[in-house]
């Protein structure tokens, strides 16, 4: 999805939604969110 992302200029959330992730149940929102959190992913 990174790669995706680069390709398009487009934020890696973008990617995912328009993937179809968050519709279909595999993930919600909140937790995309969490997953995508910057500080989240540099601090422990």
């Amino acid at each position: 999805m990174a790669k995706e992302a680069l390709a398009k200029e487009a934020a890696i959330r973008e990617v995912v939604i328009a993937r179809g992730h968050v519709i279909n149940g595999k993930l919600t929102e909140i937790q995309l969110d969490e997953a995508l959190d910057v500080l989240r992913m540099t601090h422990p």
